[in-house]
């Protein structure tokens, strides 16, 4: 018994359930396989459903590893953002406690500064 063969764009688009131009661009895109038998870039078409069959397979493989490789970035983007957030919640915390140490210093500079005055002016008026 011969293999069917899909003879054209429409017997191609009904098989796959889709619309003409929707398979024209997997083939264009994705490499649905499709042949010609002129040879030529735009002539007529055939296709063999086993064909088609075993590239749906593919693809359906292929994004169920695409699917798996996502998750997997956003596991990993999710656990950066945890060290991210942690990390910039400690350089906050320290930023805080080099302001106040800032400010301390500043408060003792402020007063040696006001006794060194305060001296003066004693001897001065004495």
């Amino acid at each position: 018994m011969a293999a069917q063969v899909l003879n054209s764009w429409k017997e191609i688009a009904l098989y796959l359930g889709r619309g003409v131009r929707t398979v024209q661009r997997w083939e264009a895109e994705l490499g649905l396989p499709v042949r010609r038998p002129r040879g030529k870039d735009r002539s007529a078409v055939i296709a063999l459903p086993s064909e088609i069959d075993a590239w749906l397979s593919r693809a359906h493989r292929r994004a169920e590893q695409e699917r798996d490789r996502s998750h997997l970035n956003f596991d990993q983007l999710h656990r950066s953002q945890v060290r991210l957030v942690a990390e910039a919640t400690a350089l906050q915390q320290n930023t805080r406690a080099l302001q106040q140490r800032v400010q301390q210093l500043l408060v003792k500079r402020r007063d040696a500064s006001a006794s060194r005055d305060v001296a003066r002016a004693t001897r001065q008026a004495s």
